[in-house]
C-alpha cells in the first residue's frame, strides 16, 4: 500500500485523487487472492470491466497496469491544465503591459 500511495505522490495527482485511489486499492486487497471480484461495469465511473477468463494472478495484474494508466493520465491531464493556466497568466501580464 506504502509503494501504490509513494507511485501517486510522485505522479503529481492531487489529495483527494489519492485518497480515492487508495480507497480502491484497499478494497481489492481487502477481497484476497480467494475473493470473487465482481467484473467491474461502473458506467457512471468510466471504469473498464476487468476481462473476462483471467486467473488470479492476471487480475491483480490487469488491474495494477489499468490503476498504474490511471494515474499517469491524471498526472498528464493536470499538468496540462497547469500549463494552460500558466500561458494564459503569461497572456494576461503580457496585455497588462
Amino acid at each position: 500500500m506504502e509503494e501504490f500511495l509513494n507511485r501517486l505522490k510522485r505522479s503529481g495527482v492531487t489529495s483527494t485523487k489519492a485518497t480515492d485511489f487508495g480507497q480502491q486499492h484497499s478494497d481489492r486487497r481487502a477481497r484476497g487472492a480467494n475473493g470473487s471480484p465482481t467484473p467491474r461495469t461502473d458506467q457512471e465511473s468510466g471504469r473498464e470491466a476487468t476481462p473476462e477468463g483471467l486467473d488470479n494472478d492476471q487480475q491483480t495484474a490487469f488491474q495494477v497496469a489499468y490503476d498504474t494508466e490511471l494515474v499517469s493520465a491524471v498526472a498528464r491531464a493536470s499538468q496540462e491544465r497547469r500549463d494552460m493556466v500558466d500561458a494564459a497568466a503569461w497572456k494576461v501580464l503580457e496585455a497588462k503591459l
